[in-house]
């Protein structure tokens, strides 16, 4: 892990390579990024982080920067 972000309630953090990021606590307003929205309605938590699942198209690029928000994430890729 090279880089870390933290939000009001979750963080994030990227690897060396720039080919995963991965992210831990509230998942109340989607700020995980991760598919499953089971705990939206509870207010849920994620203790452990995950890795977030990035679409397709995305395979070939390296993510060179994550930031983190009060209710939300966001990834830099290099292209």
């Amino acid at each position: 892990i090279v880089q870390v972000a933290a939000g009001s309630s979750h963080s994030l953090f990227r690897n060396a390579l720039g080919t995963a990021v991965f992210a831990c606590g509230r998942i109340d307003y989607g700020q995980l990024g991760l598919l499953e929205n089971k705990e939206k309605e509870a207010g849920g938590f994620r203790s452990t982080p995950e890795q977030i699942a990035f679409p397709d198209e995305t395979a070939d690029v390296r993510i060179k920067d994550i930031a983190a928000g009060a209710n939300h994430s966001m990834a830099v890729l290099d292209n």
